[in-house]
């Protein structure tokens, strides 16, 4: 195949056609990996490589923080993805990842929104407004008529999410006010951290410092859910190639068997998939004895 053109979507970020066709977006330090230049020729063994594992896990990722944002249809999933820049064929690919686990539904997509609405709009007002998010209507009409002929309202479910991440932010920042967010909430838990960011003009990928806050969030809820401790410590390593961070708590520890024995949509889980998708490192461990150690990191330059 031949590289027909490369045009520069940002100063990082560049779209790759072969043959004259748009294939895919690369940052910068993965053209310069794979030797992509214009006019050049890309190989099939190379082209399958960048698809797999540069292009696919980046659309499963972005999927899932999508997902993580806000409850969405799968219709209004693939088009956030295309909209990225993502080949229709990888968008597909994404979606199936993600529903493959239960991420995504869009039945049970109907039946939250119409929940969340249901005191306060109408059986037309509702059927309106799911009109919009690509769903099959026909189901739409069948829940909808089990909802509004029941006697008893049901109460909304609430979605726990963890708010807006403004990424323009610096990440040292974000980390500090989430961190104070936690001891404001739980002031019987003391919270010992140090963020050590040796250089404040470090570029982070906006897709890794969501990342990181989510998985902190995630971290500290599982403490304050069920560890069972009164003390925190958290200790984030922020360098120019890979971010390391390091909590450990006094609570009563964790089954060596949580990844067999915890629901598949844990936030346990939920930590390991990310990390996994940004081809990072992680280690948990724990006992009644030392109470929880998580450690993980996650390299910067592959982004």
């Amino acid at each position: 195949m031949q590289i027909t053109d490369i045009k520069s979507v940002s100063k990082t970020k560049f779209k790759v056609y072969l043959d004259g066709q748009f294939a895919f977006t690369l940052y910068k330090g993965e053209l310069f990996r794979y030797r992509i230049q214009e006019d050049g020729e890309l190989g099939e063994e190379v082209y399958q490589e960048i698809r797999e594992k540069v292009v696919l896990k980046r659309a499963k990722l972005r999927a899932m923080h999508l997902l993580n944002d806000m409850d969405r249809t799968e219709s209004q999933l693939r088009t956030k993805l295309l909209n990225g820049d993502y080949p229709a064929d990888i968008a597909d690919e994404a979606i199936a990842y993600v529903k493959s686990f239960g991420y995504i539904n869009d039945e049970s997509y109907i039946r939250r929104f119409i929940e969340s609405r249901k005191n306060s709009k109408s059986k037309k007002e509702i059927y309106a407004l799911l009109m919009k998010k690509g769903v099959d209507m026909e189901r739409v009409r069948e829940i909808l008529s089990e909802y509004y002929s029941a006697e008893d309202s049901l109460n909304a479910i609430l979605l726990g999410l963890t708010g807006d991440i403004d990424a323009t932010v610096p990440i040292e920042t974000l980390l500090e006010d989430t961190i104070f967010r936690y001891k404001d909430a739980y002031p019987e838990c003391v919270i010992e951290s140090d963020i050590d960011c040796p250089d404040a003009s470090i570029e982070i990928p906006e897709i890794i410092t969501i990342s990181l806050i989510r998985i902190l969030c995630e971290c500290l809820d599982n403490v304050y859910k069920h560890a069972n401790a009164n003390r925190v410590g958290i200790n984030i390593q922020i360098y120019s190639d890979q971010i390391s961070v390091h909590i450990n708590d006094n609570g009563i520890g964790i089954d060596e068997n949580y990844s067999h024995t915890s629901p598949w949509n844990s936030g346990l889980h939920r930590i390991q998939e990310i990390i996994y998708l940004l081809n990072g490192q992680l280690k948990i461990e724990g006992d009644i004895i030392s109470g929880t150690d998580i450690r993980f990191s996650i390299p910067i330059e592959i982004m």
